[in-house]
């Protein structure tokens, strides 16, 4: 019987241990998931404003915004490396809890999902906003040959919108 309270003893400091641990990984990923997406935020550029269903580019100075979407843009570009960063390091960490804990059960496995669903969803956060920031920027490249082409007194008949030349890059 005291071999049996032993071994129990044993398996259930294992199991506290490795609780232990998971909370400790996923508090660590909360914490770095929330300094991305609060830096991640800091990296917004809203120059559109909504009128009447249409979306209208509003900045004093083009060539200030375009430095501002390009600031912005690279900013955006190093959060997105370290979230897929931190996205492979957790699938590297799920890949060897699985072969160490194949048999603990469903829990685990719910809780790498988690952690690959949260950065899965700042990784996607990130591409938007860095395609977001291309749109503007294209807009605002529009807007400026369109007011160079008028200041060079020519008429140039405007076809395209900035969202057919978008899709077509």
């Amino acid at each position: 019987m005291l071999f049996i309270n032993v071994i129990f003893q044993k398996s259930l400091q294992k199991e506290k241990k490795r609780t232990e641990n998971a909370n400790t990984a996923n508090v660590k990923l909360l914490h770095e998931c929330g300094l991305l997406c609060n830096r991640l935020q800091e990296c917004s550029v809203n120059f559109l404003i909504e009128e009447e269903d249409k979306l209208i580019v509003d900045t004093s100075s083009p060539s200030d915004a375009i430095d501002l979407l390009t600031t912005s843009d690279n900013r955006i570009g190093l959060l997105l490396a370290e979230a897929q960063l931190l996205a492979q390091d957790i699938e590297n960490a799920v890949a060897v809890d699985d072969d160490f804990h194949s048999n603990e059960g469903d829990r685990t496995k719910t809780e790498d999902g988690l952690r690959k669903m949260v950065t899965d969803i700042l990784v996607d956060n990130a591409r938007l906003r860095k395609q977001i920031n291309s749109v503007i920027l294209c807009a605002l490249n529009t807007n400026a040959k369109a007011e160079k082409d008028e200041d060079e007194d020519e008429v140039v008949p405007l076809r395209k919108t900035v969202l057919s030349k978008f899709l077509e890059s």
